[in-house]
């Protein structure tokens, strides 16, 4: 049996073999991996057991008891088998009571990990640094990527295409080339998403261009600097005026610099590294003046970006961009629509509807389905706690 300490040690691991897995780009990881091993651990605690094969054998048999689907044992045992490695535990697979196949069916996620995996995504939200409006902005768009995708099956692409006015008035979402309607608790959050984006964006995009130009950390800078404030305050013909005072100013204690050097007595050191102190003091103020053009000129062509979904650089989301949150935040795409999928069909969806659901062309199934018809599946789909993002 693991004493307390052990598990606490081993739970550390398995948080630093799932993180260095995925970020490795290992084939096939996704935070399934740290919930299958966590089970485990309390699987083997509860039994008594320690962290071997005999332990791996006796949970084959409970999650077959669970009439859990051969492959995806299968999958929870092979990474067992890596965490041992990882850990430097060894397990015989030789003596594993399981028949290993070739091929396996399609992997999806087990309910109580979407359901945890949710909650996970929503504390981001809410738990953030008070006032870190980018990085709420950023984990309410990881949030509504992960719900939409469940609740709809888009995949990536369709995903970049939505803008702001995709959600229409009467709760359906136009994605692509169909309308389907969504449930009333993620229509809210994305109501409450893009209203937070009206607001922020702007003083985003301006601090953004603020950190580009380098000179400056944030545009609330501005008011640090009494100076530069008022300098920023000038029409643009009296701040180029100022620039070109401070240039002459320059050029005028180089020339000083120059003759000093000339003489070449060597008296005139310390006067020459005063006066290049004084240089470089004027070349860092110009350089701020000039940031400050740069930042009014860059603010100024401010537009707010229809898309729904946004990144670095205020640029619409880009499918390998969307790939990568969700595989290191959630799950990978697919691997979501491949569990709302079967929750759809477990829930006795047929599959002529749910072909038309997610608009797959050519089916061989035919007919037309209604908006109602569309409800079913939203109804049927994973349920959540009803959130705001307020």
């Amino acid at each position: 049996m693991l004493n307390l300490e052990k598990q606490n040690e081993i739970r550390k691991q398995i948080l630093d073999f799932s993180e260095s897995m995925l970020l490795k780009r290992n084939v096939g990881a996704n935070r399934t991996w740290r919930f299958s091993l966590e089970r485990f651990v309390d699987f083997i605690n509860d039994k008594g057991l320690d962290f071997d094969v005999g332990a791996v054998n006796e949970y084959i048999g409970y999650l077959e008891g669970k009439e859990m689907g051969r492959s995806d044992i299968q999958r929870v045992v092979e990474v067992i088998f890596s965490f041992g490695e990882f850990v430097n535990i060894p397990l015989d697979k030789g003596r594993v009571n399981f028949k290993f196949a070739d091929k396996l069916d399609p992997v999806t996620v087990l309910e109580e990990d979407i359901i945890r995996t949710e909650k996970v995504l929503y504390e981001a939200v809410v738990t953030g640094e008070e006032g870190d409006f980018g990085k709420k902005r950023d984990t309410m768009r990881n949030y509504l990527m992960f719900r939409l995708i469940l609740e709809t099956g888009m995949d990536t692409l369709e995903l970049i295409r939505l803008d702001t006015d995709s959600l229409q008035d009467n709760g359906l979402l136009m994605i692509h080339d169909r309308e389907v309607p969504l449930s009333q608790g993620l229509q809210d959050l994305i109501r409450e998403y893009i209203s937070f984006r009206k607001k922020y964006d702007e003083s985003l995009f301006m601090d953004q261009v603020a950190f580009e130009v380098n000179s400056l950390k944030g545009s609330n800078d501005l008011q640090q600097d009494r100076e530069l404030e008022q300098f920023y305050r000038l029409a643009l013909p009296e701040k180029l005026e100022k620039i070109e005072l401070l240039l002459g100013e320059q050029m005028r204690l180089e020339e000083e610099v120059l003759q000093l050097e000339m003489l070449d007595d060597g008296e005139n050191d310390e006067k020459i590294a005063e006066l290049e102190d004084e240089i470089d003091s004027i070349v860092e103020r110009i350089n701020e003046r000039k940031s400050v053009l740069v930042l009014e000129r860059k603010t100024g062509e401010y537009e707010f970006n229809p898309a729904m979904f946004v990144m670095e650089g205020y640029h619409r989301l880009v499918e390998d961009v969307v790939e990568e949150i969700l595989k290191m935040e959630a799950f990978p795409v697919q691997l979501l629509q491949y569990s709302a999928a079967e929750k759809w069909e477990k829930a006795g969806i047929k599959p002529n509807l749910i072909n038309q659901f997610l608009g797959n062309k050519g089916s061989i199934f035919g007919g037309t389905a209604s908006i109602a018809d569309f409800k079913q599946i939203i109804e049927a789909g994973f349920s959540f706690t009803k959130r705001s993002f307020q």
